[in-house]
């Protein structure tokens, strides 16, 4: 019988201890770990005019405006960064718009004459450098020629054209 209380007591005790009501602990889980976001690239800025056809980079050269009015597409391209891009000019000789944009599409306009000194800059992501473009805009000048038709003298043929000039007489 003294055996037999033994085993008892054993029995019993490997019952209660697969109940959770033991001494033993649960397994322990594994740690799991959560990957950290691929940082964004570098901002690259790529523009184009009636003048400057295709410029990009992380420092693309000046934008030379020809004329007052003209305008410019540039274009921010960051990789790993899908929120908004920023621009803005730090001259009023060069406008930017939008301020801000989610395709990174903006419209910079020449509105006048500016020889140095005049900043268009791009953002992307918080922490990312940003890109500086100088900008110019030229001041109008030079001769403007006007061609007009002279029909006045019968002898002359009415289809080729003359230049138009101040001083001429007929």
């Amino acid at each position: 019988m003294n055996k037999l209380g033994f085993v008892g007591i054993a029995i019993a005790a490997l019952a209660v201890s697969g109940c959770g009501g033991g001494a033993s602990s649960p397994a322990p889980t594994a740690a799991v770990a959560t990957p950290s976001p691929t940082p964004p690239g570098t901002l690259a800025v790529a523009y184009s005019s009636a003048a400057n056809f295709g410029v990009s980079g992380a420092a693309p050269a000046a934008l030379a405006f020809t004329a007052p009015t003209e305008t410019a597409t540039l274009t921010a391209t960051q990789a790993n960064y899908t929120g908004s891009f920023g621009a803005s000019s730090n001259c009023a000789s060069v406008t930017v718009a939008p301020a801000t944009s989610a395709t990174g599409v903006f419209t910079a306009t020449a509105v006048a004459p500016v020889a140095t000194g005049c900043t268009i800059t791009v953002t992307g992501a918080t922490g990312t450098t940003a890109v500086a473009i100088a900008s110019t805009v030229p001041t109008p000048g030079g001769t403007v020629l006007r061609w007009s038709p002279r029909t006045t003298s019968p002898n002359r043929r009415p289809w080729r054209l003359r230049p138009v000039r101040s001083t001429w007489s007929a």
